[in-house]
């Protein structure tokens, strides 16, 4: 099981960060690149900003490998990322509109959801409610070279050590398998970032870390279960709750886009870009920890 566990995090590293100089050649045929046009960026000169392909590939590569069948499960998944890693690559390519975004976010949510997702109605409901909340503040959260990566990396490995706690071995490995294809990314994407994630990273990060957080569910109480996932992601939610709440306040869409996030606020202080993303990275990594201890407690 272990051996399983560390091939499938080694494995997916190595392909995702094999894969991912193929992400420059395709953003640039598709105009995928992140021009610094307005104050929100935080770089000078232009970068391709798709690699969240590799990701996605090198995560369905090893998912396949490890996986005897194609299981309800994965079709479940499948059926809702495709939506997801669709609508990141048009976003990236021709920048679509928040409310197109979010109409895509809530069908990839329900086709996942009530393809094979057991539970009632109003259960199913607030999964998909989850799964694009959970979408969106990893968009969010993705301000900083490294961030959403490094985050999801903690996450992830989080999600995968709460699973194997609880004996369900395959998802776990799943999630060490997403770990993975993070670890394979990073080197591109932190300190001098050569390549972005963009939507099609950041969107299928969120949604596929909250489709594994839902078999969670059946192990805790709903305030256990609601504490543990509070503290494992607690960053991106944390920032978009803020960024949502200061929006309304002000009169303005929950999703029109500015420069008060909380990595914009630390870039901006004396700590600076990276010394703010490694930062926030570590808040995450402990907050993850405390999500696995508190559920080891509960349990």
């Amino acid at each position: 099981m272990i051996l399983n566990l560390s091939k499938a995090l080694v494995y997916t590293a190595v392909i995702s960060l094999l894969l991912t100089p193929i992400d420059f050649k395709l953003a640039k045929k598709i105009g995928a690149i992140d021009t610094p046009n307005d104050n929100r960026r935080m770089h000078t000169k232009p970068i391709p900003r798709i690699g969240g392909i590799s990701i996605f590939a090198a995560f369905l590569i090893a998912c396949l490998w490890f996986s005897k069948e194609i299981t309800p499960d994965i079709i479940a998944f499948l059926s809702g990322a495709s939506i997801i890693i669709s609508l990141g690559i048009i976003d990236d390519s021709l920048s679509l509109s928040a409310k197109s975004k979010l109409l895509f976010q809530l069908a990839a949510a329900s086709a996942s959801v009530f393809t094979a997702y057991d539970g009632g109605v109003f259960s199913k409901i607030l999964s998909v409610l989850w799964l694009v909340a959970l979408t969106n503040a990893h968009n969010f959260i993705d301000g900083l070279n490294g961030l959403c990566a490094g985050i999801s990396i903690n996450e992830a490995a989080a999600i995968g050590v709460v699973l194997l706690l609880s004996g369900r071995v395959t998802p776990a490995i799943t999630a060490f398998a997403l770990c993975g294809a993070c670890i394979g990314f990073l080197p591109y994407n932190a300190g001098k970032a050569k390549i972005f994630m963009g939507d099609t990273g950041s969107n299928f990060l969120g949604f596929t870390l909250g489709f594994l957080s839902l078999y969670i569910e059946k192990d805790l109480s709903v305030i256990a279960l609601i504490f543990v996932i509070l503290l494992i992601f607690s960053v991106p939610l944390t920032d978009m709750f803020f960024a949502i709440t200061r929006r309304l306040i002000h009169g303005k869409s929950p999703f029109a886009p500015d420069r008060s996030h909380i990595h914009h606020i630390l870039a901006d202080s004396p700590l600076g870009h990276l010394r703010a993303s490694l930062v926030l990275r570590i808040i995450s990594f402990l907050c993850a920890l405390m999500g696995i201890t508190a559920f080891a407690i509960f349990t």
